[in-house]
């Protein structure tokens, strides 16, 4: 079976089987290309993400950039200190307007030099002499919804209700880069804070060879979907669920 029947097919998995009855997900969950460019916009394009600090952005004028989901985007501080979430794609030819960190009143393409203000409209387009019916107010640069949350900047790269507090990049079918902060409080003992950092750093160093092993042996052609444990995986069972469902909206 290929990857395009195998996404196809409503017997891969039934979200409606409970744990005791179920078996895990096929190996195309984990390893189709097709089925990670869903997910990228059924799932974490539809939730909110923490894509910044609020210190990143204090100041008017002040921006940061970057990429999650496949989906670029800016966030930046207006001249009258709103907090401003943006597409990331010039309206010309689609080349980003923003990299990295700074300071500025606009947001430029490096391509042919539009110009947006912090707020997302068009501030200037150079040589568009001859064309008819411009009307620069329709090549705005498309808003995200933007939230601050103590000195978190939360955005939804789409119109979804869900919020979401792990932040992590796809990086293709088959890997992904999971971002890691920690806030403690004011005076917080040091010592504390480095046994928090080492524990929660081993929890990760023995999940990454986890999941390495797991993706090799999904790519065995003896690999077949086996059942749940239902004292200890409920919560993988719903998250499989859970994922199932935003998947199967998402289609229709």
């Amino acid at each position: 079976m290929n990857s395009s029947q195998s996404e196809s097919s409503p017997a891969v998995w039934d979200p409606n089987l409970p744990a005791e009855l179920a078996r895990t997900p096929p190996a195309h969950w984990y390893r189709s290309s097709t089925r990670d460019q869903l997910e990228r916009q059924a799932v974490l394009a539809a939730g909110w993400q923490v894509l910044a600090h609020r210190d990143e952005v204090a100041e008017p004028g002040s921006y940061v950039a970057g990429c999650s989901g496949g989906e670029p985007w800016v966030i930046a501080r207006d001249e009258v200190g709103e907090l401003r979430a943006l597409s990331n794609v010039c309206r010309h030819n689609g080349t980003q307007v923003a990299t990295g960190r700074g300071q500025s009143d606009r947001l430029v393409c490096p391509y042919h030099g539009w110009a947006y203000h912090l707020d997302g409209r068009l501030a200037k387009a150079p040589r568009i002499g001859g064309i008819r019916g411009f009307d620069r107010t329709e090549f705005s640069l498309g808003k995200l919804r933007v939230q601050e949350i103590g000195p978190l900047i939360f955005v939804n790269l789409s119109d979804g209700p869900m919020m979401d507090v792990n932040v992590v990049f796809p990086l293709g079918p088959e890997r992904c880069k999971v971002q890691f902060d920690w806030y403690f409080e004011p005076g917080c003992d040091e010592e504390f804070i480095s046994r928090s950092i080492a524990a929660s750093e081993q929890v990760q160093l023995e999940d990454i060879a986890i999941c390495e092993s797991l993706q090799v042996g999904m790519g065995s052609m003896h690999f077949k979907p086996g059942p749940y444990a239902p004292t200890v995986e409920l919560s993988k069972h719903q998250f499989h669920r859970l994922l199932a469902g935003d998947v199967s909206a998402y289609r229709r």
